[in-house]
């Protein structure tokens, strides 16, 4: 990252985006003796794998993450119970889902891509693979 894109981060940080850094790192530290692998269900467009990825790696752990999601876009119904808050939450994040093949290769060229498992699917079939 270079100061022109570190500056305009913190420039555009509210309050809501930092604290979900921070409630991460704090969960994230509260389980470094614990025993086992990371796991993350649902990575959308990668933020918060790229956080748990990097607080991995700057605390020196050597466990494995798998980061479960179907990397396409969940077509809801009216009648579901969150259908307007999804849709709300779709339209403020630019109604994108990141694809698979996007975060690999976002991930590779930061050169994190290691002891990592993108699964593909939906969790409740893969979680058992």
């Amino acid at each position: 990252m270079n100061l022109k894109t570190e500056n305009l981060f913190f420039k555009n940080l509210n309050q809501q985006r930092a604290s979900k850094i921070f409630y991460l790192l704090d969960l994230f530290k509260r389980t470094l003796a614990v025993k086992g692998s990371i796991c993350e269900f649902g990575v959308f467009k990668g933020n918060s794998l790229n956080r748990l990825i990097l607080f991995r790696n700057l605390y020196k752990q050597k466990k494995k993450i798998y980061a479960f999601d179907t990397f396409k876009k969940i077509k809801l119904k009216k009648d579901d119970l969150d259908y307007k808050q999804y849709n709300k939450f779709l339209k403020d994040s630019e109604n994108h889902q990141s694809s698979y093949n996007d975060i690999k290769k976002i991930l590779m060229r930061k050169k994190i891509f290691s002891n990592l498992k993108l699964v593909k699917g939906n969790v409740l079939q893969t979680l058992n693979k």
